[in-house]
């Protein structure tokens, strides 16, 4: 029965993946695709349904969403970086920093002291 809804339906599993990333966004990407089903799914139309109802890919979902949580987290908080890094879903500082620059072309560490500074 699964199996005859995911074919006619792969856009919920597609719509259930995101909002899984939303919510357990420190897992990794293979763990909630099979958390929601969607590991059943031909990879082509799992990829094809998320990049029609998000824009990007499933991984650049991923890390945008730990991305934009970590932001949070360096303005709000004086935790370290490998705190940081854990708490989104990276194995390291390293991986915070690069995805952080990439997205933002600032370093962790620009990002906090800009904070810092218009709180004052």
């Amino acid at each position: 029965m699964l199996v005859a809804f995911q074919r006619t339906h792969p856009e919920l599993f597609a719509l259930w993946l995101k909002d899984s990333i939303d919510i357990d966004y420190a897992k990794p990407l293979s763990s909630l695709v099979t958390g929601v089903g969607a590991d059943q799914l031909p990879t082509g139309r799992l990829r094809k349904e998320f990049l029609q109802l998000t824009g990007c890919s499933a991984l650049e979902y991923l890390t945008r969403r730990r991305v934009d949580v970590a932001m949070g987290m360096l303005r709000m908080s004086d935790d370290k970086m490998e705190i940081i890094a854990r708490a989104v879903g990276w194995k390291s500082p390293k991986d915070l920093y690069r995805a952080v620059y990439d997205s933002t072309g600032k370093t962790p560490a620009e990002v906090r002291s800009e904070s810092a500074g218009a709180v004052r």
